[in-house]
């Protein structure tokens, strides 16, 4: 009895490790022992036909799972193991048929229904797989596997919802599953193109019905995507749309508010212009402390006005006689965006208000606009004792001026000489910046009389920051901007000296010449230079600048008297006596021409 309890314990003790046994070789030898020990334990030869089927023996396996199911055809797992193993040989009829038994045999059926699910899953048969991991669920609610199993067939189903909840129940098993984050989300986008589809087609029957009730029903009281599909059909619909939308301009949420103004501005009907207007002085500007969507909405109302072409000036002049400085400001930075001209002389008003900052905001509308009348104003500004104001007047007049130069010529070639020098002294103040411009003038006018006005400009304007383009324009082709660059260098005068000297040795040989011809126009002022040229040694310095001094003459004979005085270098007084004698040379010739032509008395 002992030693039959002792072989009975061994049987017991292989069987066991044979079943607990993870390594496929060590699960199979147990097995296999278990056998031995045992040859009718049916148990023993379906773990070694798992064990033979996890080493890939296949052929073996089948013989091992065929013998069992054979000696016992009401063996469940056995008809389950052999289900597997054909589906692994690709043999997937047989597969179905054995899980098919399997699945009426086993005391837990869930393993067989879900393996046979997968495989009528792989075939199409959805109806048939559903209804099987729906079983398999039922035996274990809390398998992964099966939810996840479940899901996939609800999709291929079009099921979309419930493939969601599917998907659900597996990430609230494991949270971080891929396939099942994966198989929500398309399921949650193929829902919401669904949905969209069908909002579509609401929204298409709602434009064609023109149906202004429901519209508004929807842009009041729907989410967003709703309410912005119906905010494009009443924009659509055009001003029909403005008697229903206006009244949401009252309502007491302000999100409504918004997207009433909205829809009324990209309407742009002109009977809401008073609204506009209204609204625009209730915005808090930037110097408000206004933020970035306070100006986009300003901008915007600005814009609409603008293309509407609607006349604020009633407004402008309104705020004006309140005395409200917060209004005027605002009124003033609806008018710099709406564009208004016609507002020149309501704004030019305001450079006189009480306010330093109505001042300030006039003059920052006044630049754009460009309008010569505003000049004699600003001018006057540039005397304010408030540092402040004068620099914001300056800035407002160069903006105006070179708006508006083709206007300022015109008025100077029609002034008297006061208006006239007045004017130039405007063009003074504004400078360099002022020089493009009028040497675009000079280059494309034919009006004699603009010519000439601008070639006063030019040499009015010039001053150091004119050197860059004055110095471009020696390369122009064009004969009335020579004419004019000589008067332009001499005002700017001995800052521009050592570009000009520069630019003799251009390869150009019309650049040279011009260039020689403005020093020696400069007169005084480029001598020192030219002397220095000399002074450095270099032949082709000395050649260049000895040009220049016999061109400018008699003028050049003390400097060069002086400099003689002051050194010893043999070279340099040869060099210098040289030029006074041609200086000289040249004089004699000119009055020999001059008394052979009887221009002078002898």
């Amino acid at each position: 009895m002992e030693e039959e309890r002792a072989d009975q314990a061994g049987r017991n003790e292989m069987l066991t490790r044979a079943c607990l046994e993870r390594d496929p070789t060590r699960k199979l030898y147990f097995a296999t022992q278990a056998i031995t020990l045992n040859p009718d334990d049916q148990k023993a030869w379906i773990e070694r036909g798992k064990a033979l089927m996890k080493c890939g023996m296949l052929k073996e396996a089948q013989e091992q799972i065929d013998e069992v199911i054979t000696h016992n055809p009401d063996d469940g797992e056995g008809w389950y193991l052999h289900g597997l193993l054909m589906s692994m040989m690709g043999k997937r009829d047989l597969a179905k048929e054995s899980l098919d038994k399997a699945t009426g045999t086993l005391k837990n059926p869930s393993p067989a229904q879900y393996a046979l699910g997968n495989l009528l899953f792989l075939d199409g048969d959805y109806e048939e797989a559903l209804r099987l991991f729906d079983a398999t669920i039922r035996e274990d609610s809390r398998d992964p596997d099966a939810w996840y199993a479940r899901g996939r067939v609800l999709f291929k189903m079009k099921r979309y919802h419930q493939a969601v909840t599917s998907f659900d129940h597996v990430l609230e098993i494991w949270p971080d599953d891929p396939g099942a984050e994966d198989g929500r989300r398309r399921a949650i986008r193929i829902l919401n193109q669904d949905q969209n589809r069908t909002d579509d087609r609401d929204f298409d029957v709602l434009r064609e019905e023109a149906d202004y009730g429901e519209l508004i029903r929807i842009l009041t009281y729907e989410k967003s995507s709703k309410a912005l599909k119906a905010a494009r059909i009443l924009i659509a619909l055009g001003t029909g749309s403005t008697p229903f939308i206006r009244p949401l301009l009252s309502h007491n949420d302000p999100e409504v508010r918004h997207r009433a103004l909205h829809i009324l501005l990209a309407i742009g009907d002109t009977r809401c212009a008073d609204i506009f207007i209204r609204v625009a002085l209730t915005i808090r500007t930037p110097e408000e402390g206004g933020g970035k969507r306070s100006s986009a909405l300003l901008n915007e109302i600005g814009t609409v006005l603008k293309n509407m072409g609607v006349d604020i000036t009633s407004a402008l002049e309104e705020t004006l006689q309140s005395g409200d400085e917060v209004k005027t400001i605002r009124a003033i930075r609806l008018l710099e965006r709406a564009g208004g001209s016609s507002c020149i002389l309501h704004l030019l008003s305001a450079t006189g208000h009480s306010s330093v900052r109505v001042i300030f905001a006039a003059l920052t509308a006044l630049a754009p606009i460009g309008d010569e009348r505003a000049i004699n104003r600003i001018s006057d500004l540039l005397k304010s004792p408030d540092p402040i104001i004068r620099e914001r007047a300056q800035a407002a007049l160069r903006q105006i001026i070179r708006r508006s130069l083709p206007a300022i010529m015109k008025q100077y070639a029609k002034g008297n000489a006061t208006e006239r020098a007045y004017l130039l002294d405007l063009l003074h103040i504004i400078g360099g910046e002022l020089i493009p411009q009028l040497l675009k003038t000079l280059s494309y006018e034919d009006d004699p009389i603009i010519l000439e006005a601008a070639s006063d400009a030019l040499a009015a304007a010039a001053d150091y920051s004119a050197i860059t383009p004055l110095i471009k324009a020696l390369a122009s082709p064009d004969e009335h901007i020579h004419q004019a660059l000589s008067r332009a260098f001499r005002n700017v005068g001995a800052p521009a000296v050592k570009p000009l000297i520069q630019h003799l040795f251009d390869p150009r040989r019309r650049v040279r010449d011009l260039a020689g011809e403005i020093l020696a126009n400069m007169g005084r002022t480029s001598i020192p230079a030219l002397i220095g040229a000399i002074e450095s040694g270099e032949q082709n310095h000395i050649e260049v600048a000895s040009r220049v001094l016999v061109m400018i003459g008699r003028e050049a004979v003390s400097a060069l008297n002086d400099a003689l005085l002051i050194h010893d270098d043999p070279v340099f007084i040869e060099e210098i006596t040289g030029i006074i004698s041609l200086i000289r040379k040249k004089e004699r010739m000119e009055r020999l021409l001059a008394e052979y032509r009887c221009e002078e008395p002898i």
